[in-house]
Order: C-alpha cells, then structure tokens, then sequence
C-alpha cells in the first residue's frame, strides 16, 4: 500500500482510482449542468472568404474566442461573458465532484470507531453530515487535512498512483510483447 504523510506528522494509506470512473464522473456533472442550464456554446460569426477576380465567395461560421470577442457586437460580447461565466461554474461543479471522488475512493481509511470527533465538531458549531459517504468526505476534509493546499496534495499523490499503475503496466506489456518476440 502507499502511504502520503500529512502535515501533522500521521500517514495516510493512499491507492488507485479508476480513470475510467473519473471520467464517467466528470461526464454525469457535464450532462446534469447541461439538463440544468441548457447547451451552452461560445457566440458564432459569419466570415466571408474567397473572392477576388473570377474566385467564389463563400461564408462560414465561426466561434469567437478570448482574442477575437472584442470584435463583436455588444450582445455578442455579453453572450460571450455568460458562455465565460457557465464554463466556469462548469468546471468548478466538475473538480468539486472529482475532488470528492479522489478523496472518498482513494483514501484508505476508515472512519473512527467513536464518535468522539462528531462531538467535538458540533461543540464546534460545525454540522456533520448523516450520510455515510458525505460523513467520510466531511471527515476527511475536517479531520485529517489542513488546509486545501494538503488536499490538492493529496489529490496528486493519489493521481499519481494511477500514474504509476499505469507505467508499470506499460513496462509489462512491452516485456511480453518482446518475449513472445
């Protein structure tokens, strides 16, 4: 098992987490953000190419970009600011989310068999959550890291677990491909 030190001096087991499950993760937030908030894309321009003497003219439509915006309409720009403003909270929704599942799946230890931490947190004022899994989360983000720079840490450490699965897998199959020649 791999371990990562936390700053408090206790390691922490740490093992992998499906890729495959990160990504069906990332693509369910991406879907429910869609059926909350519609199919978002950037503003389109019409641009006319060719011409010139004997040459066709046509059009074709583009996506602006950050370096092009400004060279739209004012309503292109505000689309533009709400199309920034829903690929943000996209992407917040999505690490948040991902974040979570790093957390719960690749850090490997068990709640404590006392709830003496839930008494001291609520003599804190802090609400612990019923919810088994959102309880670990909550735990783990309260109790065992830090601060956010710990987590993201910690994060890496696990994504660098598959990371390491993933080269060691490598290594294999290429010493069975050059055995078998």
């Amino acid at each position: 098992m791999t371990t990562f030190p936390l700053k408090r001096g206790r390691e922490i087991g740490i093992c992998l987490v499906s890729s495959f499950r990160i990504a069906k993760v990332r693509q369910a937030v991406r879907a429910e953000f869609i059926e909350e908030h519609g199919e978002f894309k950037p503003p389109t321009y019409t641009a006319e190419l060719g011409g010139g003497p004997g040459i066709v003219k046509w059009e074709e439509e583009h996506e602006y970009t950050k370096d092009n915006i400004i060279e739209g309409s004012e309503e292109d720009q505000a689309a533009w600011k709400n199309h920034e403003r829903l690929e943000k909270m996209l992407s917040a929704k999505i690490w948040a989310k991902t974040a979570e599942v790093y957390l719960l799946r690749g850090v490997m230890e068990d709640l404590p068999e006392n709830d003496e931490w839930i008494e001291d947190q609520i003599e804190d004022g802090l609400n612990v959550p019923e919810s088994p899994r959102e309880r670990k989360i909550h735990w783990i983000k309260t109790e065992l890291l830090t601060d956010s720079s710990e987590m993201l840490d910690l994060i890496a450490a696990i994504q660098g677990r598959e990371l390491e699965v993933e080269r060691a897998a490598t290594v294999a199959a290429g010493m069975f491909q050059r055995q078998m020649g």
